[in-house]
């Protein structure tokens, strides 16, 4: 909610009607800490980068110990460097064991952030993770734009 700051952001939806501000800075700091974000507790929301409203959101999760997270078109509004910042927090997050469901059309993004999680290369890719038309050594390509794809999914159950 744009006019509230970041701590009684995360302070919605709890039970009872007494806002505590100290316990809410602190489930910041613990969120934020878990995220590798800096936010400050005191800040109002409308004031914030789209991608720092987002990592608000997202800790809005975590606070309340989410297990899965459902992410739709989370990079659409993005500036490069926040898509940079957004996936290094998702691949922390995958590595504390959540498990995200992320939704975009942009698979070549997709495929090439996957990979590079996967230890996979990647290292040479254009800032942001924006897909070029050419093919980047170390980076798996991606459908061109229009192109009709037929894919065959993995099962999605736990690695061994």
């Amino acid at each position: 909610v744009d006019p509230m700051t970041v701590a009684e952001n995360l302070s919605l939806g709890e039970r009872g009607f007494r806002y505590d501000e100290d316990a809410a800075r602190r489930r910041v700091a613990t969120a934020a800490e878990l995220l590798g974000a800096r936010l400050d507790p005191d800040a109002e929301v409308g004031s914030l980068s789209v991608g720092e409203q987002q990592r608000v959101e997202i800790l809005k999760a975590l606070a309340r110990d989410c297990r899965v997270l459902i992410l739709d078109e989370p990079t659409a509004v993005l500036a490069p460097q926040e898509i940079d910042a957004f996936f290094a927090t998702i691949n922390r997050l995958k590595g504390r064991g959540l498990s995200i469901v992320f939704i975009s059309h942009k698979l070549a993004e997709v495929m090439y952030r996957e990979a590079q999680s996967q230890g996979q290369g990647g290292a040479t890719g254009q800032p942001g993770g924006q897909a070029s038309g050419a093919q980047q050594p170390g980076r798996p390509s991606g459908p061109k734009e229009g192109e009709v794809v037929d894919a065959e999914f993995e099962d999605l159950g736990e690695k061994k």
